[in-house]
């Protein structure tokens, strides 16, 4: 609820823009707890601009790597060699952009693979029909003599993209699994082209999977918490919570069991008439839900609901039973 981001801050061209006021002239460090959770094996980027202007060129490209958990991640190009901004006091806008970075060479890559790819599928498709005769010699390695030089070539284009992106991540992902899968069938047609009818099926589809890596690596979702704009060398807040904080939370949820009521949304006025809504949508739709009853339908009824959340799979087995208390 406190977060923004994620998966609603994901496309090339979004932005979200935070106003400031400094204190005084100066340098500042900026700081971003921030989590990027959806992209295992690839990087999310962004761009950064203070008042509409981008401070250095380092601010083009700002990498965020994969991480399950929240992270405090001050702007520079180490941990110990934070990026120092200079700010003059007063309000200032700080704008970050989604941004394919270093990813987009890569994407045009692929996309050009892709194209060449499928041109030479629908050339094999001319000669083998969608029904190819397993029992058949087409030749296609002479009626084609382009193909397997393709098939080595994109082999070799791909690989050196999953190679960057091993490198520049350090670690294999499902991301680049596509990439490997699709350079080992290459490279076995290539070296067999009297299998390439029987296995068109597997190469339509693993060229399709290239087609849909395109569409996920595009997006760059990250969650962020909070900006922090302070002194070099300032402490920070941590990004996760302590020890201590965590068993006060669970020990405060652990009583709050016993005295609270979770399944009634907000607070119920009470008025000379009443009723119970029982709802089976998630936590957010009913909060909306009670929102929109407390503006409008109370006040111009003069009735007072209660609402209350219910799994969806105990109310309608309990009406149909005949067991449902209303």
């Amino acid at each position: 609820m406190n977060a923004i981001g994620g998966i609603n801050w994901k496309l090339p061209g979004e932005w979200i823009e935070w106003e400031i006021d400094v204190p005084e002239d100066g340098l500042y460090q900026i700081a971003l707890k921030v989590k990027q959770d959806q992209l295992r094996g690839i990087y999310a980027t962004r761009s950064l601009t203070i008042n509409g202007e981008v401070p250095f060129k380092e601010m083009k490209r700002i990498r965020f790597n994969y991480s399950p958990a929240w992270q405090t991640q001050v702007l520079g190009s180490g941990e110990d060699q934070p990026y120092q901004f200079h700010l003059e006091k007063g309000k200032h806008r700080i704008r970050m952009t989604v941004t394919l970075g270093d990813i987009a060479p890569l994407l045009r890559t692929v996309e050009s693979s892709v194209l060449e790819l499928n041109e030479m599928y629908r050339k094999i498709l001319m000669i083998t029909s969608n029904s190819p005769d397993p029992l058949r010699d087409y030749q296609l390695e002479r009626r084609i003599p382009e193909m397997m030089e393709v098939f080595e070539r994109q082999a070799d284009t791909l690989r050196s993209v999953a190679d960057y992106l091993e490198k520049a991540t350090g670690e294999q992902s499902d991301k680049v699994a596509v990439l490997h899968a699709m350079v080992l069938q290459l490279e076995d047609m290539a070296a067999r082209p009297e299998t390439v009818p029987k296995r068109l099926d597997t190469f339509k589809i693993n060229v399709g999977g290239l087609g849909t890596w395109i569409l996920s690596v595009r997006e760059q979702p990250i969650t962020l918490d909070y900006l922090v704009v302070s002194p070099p060398g300032e402490s920070l807040p941590k990004a996760e919570a302590s020890t201590v904080q965590q068993v006060k939370h669970e020990l405060g949820a652990y009583v709050a069991s016993y005295t609270e009521d979770y399944d009634s949304i907000g607070n119920v006025e009470q008025k000379k008439d009443a009723i119970t809504v029982w709802i089976t949508t998630g936590r957010d739709q009913a909060q909306v839900l009670k929102g929109m009853i407390d503006d409008s339908f109370t006040p111009d009824t003069d009735v007072s609901v209660q609402l209350r959340l219910v799994p969806p799979n105990i109310l309608l087995p309990a009406t149909l039973s005949g067991k449902a208390q209303m």
